[in-house]
């Protein structure tokens, strides 16, 4: 009988980190102390950085902590930015309540669904962070505290 081993080859993406808001800005500081690492992150309102950054990154994540604290104009300025390097945009929302039904909240929950190829809502920012850690892969000798 034969066996097959698999050789796996750890692949570790390039992760841009865009925070959207205060409550976003607030999530990715939380993120880096909690230990995530190995992560970039852009300042949403360094214009002249987009492109670079996306340029630089294998993956781009949006991170929203409400989304009425939301510049409803950003995600779809990255979603061009992303597309046009063919590279795929995440959003990231951590929904502790959300303001989904505030009209600001609906307007930036549209733009967002319509620039992201991927949105992903947690209610819980350790399994926030631990999704992100999953994005970016590659080899890890030990587990980051409450993360398996």
């Amino acid at each position: 009988m034969k066996t097959w081993a698999w050789q796996r080859k750890p692949y570790e993406a390039r992760v841009l980190l865009v925070p959207l808001g205060a409550t976003g800005a607030r999530t990715v500081e939380q993120f880096g102390a909690d230990g995530l690492d190995g992560v970039a992150v852009l300042d949403p309102a360094r214009a002249d950085q987009r492109v670079e950054a996306v340029r630089d990154a294998d993956m781009v994540v949006l991170v929203i902590g409400d989304l009425a604290d939301v510049d409803a104009d950003v995600p779809g300025v990255m979603g061009s930015i992303v597309r046009e390097q063919g590279k795929v945009l995440a959003a990231l929302v951590i929904d502790a309540d959300g303001n989904w039904n505030t009209p600001r909240g609906r307007r930036a929950a549209l733009e967002v669904r319509e620039a992201a190829d991927m949105v992903v809502v947690s209610r819980d920012l350790d399994l926030a962070s631990a999704f992100v850690d999953v994005l970016r892969g590659g080899d890890r000798e030990q587990t980051r505290t409450g993360v398996a």
